[in-house]
């Protein structure tokens, strides 16, 4: 959840006048009067922000004469008035001044090494302007009177613009054109290509510089990168709080490069203050487990009605309660993933007033269907699914199948002492879903036998990779509620995946046909396999056959809905229907989709990119 991008006011500006079409908001002096001593000198225009929080860019004639760069990666912003700023008359700093040059040149090396090191490891091209930023404001607060010159917000514009153009230039530029040609064999092409993509450098920043804040390259346009390394200079200038908010985003995006943190969440960190709030009863809030329900003894009805209490309605009201706690009554953004959708609409249906912006992506569900519905549909997509995998993977149509029979003909236990069944093996399909695990059935498949004493055998190591990938210990709220969150009113769920699945006889696994996975299914016999599952059969069955469900959804609030929402829709998400998300996103008031075949359910999570484009959207922008 996101408690709302950083202000871009400015308290120094007055408020814009109005002026007649002919008049810019701000003019350039006038030339001197023939006669007059000493050559003209032109003032910079102020980029005043306008009452819709946007800078007013300088126009290009404007910016040619103005002594304050103007970069792509960092806009400029208007200087305050006399006597509010210490650097208000001072002339902009020249790149060859000894001790700032000595600066742009260690930061151009360090950026030159994070982008090949980057680009040639992860295949990504980082924007490392906020780092150059920061490193130029901590340099400018050492007690050093030669340093302090580097408090200048122009020489941090200086040295973000240098480390950010170095990573660029060393990866996509340099080591790009290089490699190709070698990677081809034509080393006799490696100089003539890097001569050549050295001068496309020096004519494209020409060409940026002089484009920069026209119609072509309008200032105002969304930089994101640009305006995180702006905001932060701004920041770091006037010493406040904010400075501290995006400093601390700065460094976890950092530590992410190490510590794989989320794109999206780096991506989200840039304008956002981020709160990841984990669900009653998953990750560091109060667990709900074998061990946990085991209170409640043979009482299994209590149990159910505990986990009933599990479902997105309780979320929403634990979020609300969070959201007072943390900014009192003022509202905030959510962004939801999935089940994060289901919980998002059903935060838009009961507590809309705590909303800003709502951002959604792989998780708008069927509003009125039933479980059976959404199965039969997922059913039909899991078939597809299997069959691009095996498309893929042609091969191990055979591994799979002779894993299946050696299962059907051997009693194999997993490490942990389960049997491992033929049906509980098909569950693997469920990583066909995601492009991160698309290919992990196809590595484990190729370590499934080896000779043993009495033929063939499955390894420990298959078979523990199995039991990672098939255990619920440690996500069981996720199979006892995998239906109920679809429940709403009279009708029971009745365990739908395990009916439905009888319409789908290409899932039986019969000798002499080809086996295909089931994939993103809870079936009653897991109740009985998995040991993590087995205490809370009682609960899950009185569950299925619950009458009384309250609703999640308020389909009068959500067709006059007034909050702004966004929503990526993957066009063969194998999780989530896309009819029944279009169907859904009709009913509900002003909210707009964008359908993308280019990711699989993951794909916020794999591309920051599909966050760039919800809130390109949002803005108005796309």
């Amino acid at each position: 959840m996101w408690t709302g991008p950083s202000t871009r006011s400015y308290r120094w500006c007055a408020p814009e006048p109005r002026r007649s079409p002919r008049h810019s908001a701000a003019e350039p002096a006038r030339p001197r009067t023939a006669g007059s001593r000493g050559a003209p000198r032109r003032r910079c225009a102020p980029a005043c922000p306008r009452t819709d929080g946007r800078q007013r860019p300088p126009s290009p004639a404007h910016r040619r004469g103005c002594p304050v760069a103007h970069q792509a990666s960092a806009p400029h912003h208007a200087p305050p008035p006399s006597g509010s700023h210490p650097e208000e008359n001072e002339s902009h700093p020249r790149v060859f001044e000894p001790v700032l040059l000595v600066i742009l040149v260690v930061l151009a090396a360090v950026g030159a090494v994070i982008g090949i090191d980057l680009v040639s490891k992860l295949g990504i091209s980082a924007n490392t302007s906020v780092v150059g930023a920061l490193v130029a404001m901590l340099i400018g607060r050492i007690p050093l009177g030669f340093l302090r010159r580097m408090r200048s917000v122009h020489r941090q514009n200086l040295a973000q613009s240098a480390i950010s153009a170095a990573t660029f230039a060393s990866a996509n530029a340099l080591l790009t054109s290089v490699a190709i040609p070698y990677v081809f064999g034509r080393q006799d092409l490696v100089w003539p290509m890097l001569a050549g993509s050295f001068i496309g450098l020096l004519v494209d920043a020409w060409v940026l510089y002089r484009a920069f804040g026209s119609r072509l390259l309008p200032a105002d346009a969304a930089w994101p990168p640009g305006t995180a390394a702006a905001e932060t200079i701004k920041a770091g200038d006037r010493g406040g709080r904010r400075a501290l908010i995006l400093a601390g985003g700065t460094a976890v995006g950092l530590a992410g490069t190490l510590l794989s943190l989320p794109l999206w969440l780096r991506r989200a960190l840039t304008g956002h203050r981020v709160v990841l709030m984990d669900q009653r009863g998953t990750g560091r809030s109060a667990p709900v487990d074998r061990r946990t329900l085991a209170r409640f003894g043979a009482d299994h009805r209590a149990a159910a009605d505990h986990l009933a209490l599990f479902r997105a309605d309780s979320i929403v009201r634990d979020a609300e309660l969070l959201r007072r706690n943390l900014q009192d009554d003022r509202p905030w953004s959510v962004l939801g993933q999935s089940f994060g959708g289901f919980a998002t609409l059903t935060y838009l249906s009961l507590a809309p007033e705590g909303l800003t912006q709502a951002y959604i992506t792989g998780g708008l569900p069927t509003l009125t269907g039933h479980a059976d519905d959404v199965y039969r549909a997922a059913y039909a997509r899991t078939l597809a699914h299997n069959e691009r995998y095996f498309a893929r993977y042609p091969g191990d149509q055979r591994l799979a199948d002779a894993v299946a029979a050696h299962l059907e003909a051997h009693d194999v236990r997993m490490p942990t002492g389960e049997r491992l069944t033929v049906r509980r093996f098909q569950t693997l399909g469920i990583t066909f879903g995601t492009s991160a695990k698309f290919d992990s059935l196809h590595y484990l498949l190729e370590t499934a036998f080896t000779d043993g004493a009495r033929g063939p055998e499955l390894t420990d190591t298959f078979l523990r990779g199995v039991d990672a990938a098939v255990s619920f210990a440690e996500r069981p709220l996720y199979a006892a509620l995998h239906e109920p969150i679809y429940a709403q009113g009279p009708s029971p769920t009745g365990w739908s995946a395990h009916r439905v699945r009888e319409e789908f006889p290409a899932f039986d696994a019969r000798p002499g046909s080809p086996l295909r996975f089931t994939g993103e299914m809870v079936y009653p016999w897991q109740f009985d396999e998995d040991p993590s599952l087995v205490p809370l059969r009682g609960a899950a069955e009185i569950l299925a056959a619950r009458t009384d469900w309250p609703a999640l959804y308020d389909l009068g609030q959500l067709a006059a809905n007034q909050v702004p929402v966004v929503a990526a829709v993957y066009h063969d998400d194998m999780y989530v229907d896309r009819e029944h998300s279009l169907a859904t996103a009709a009913a509900v008031r002003g909210l707009r989709t964008w359908v993308t075949p280019d990711h699989a359910h993951d794909g916020v999570r794999a591309d920051a990119a599909v966050l760039d484009r919800l809130l390109s959207m949002a803005s108005g922008k796309d």
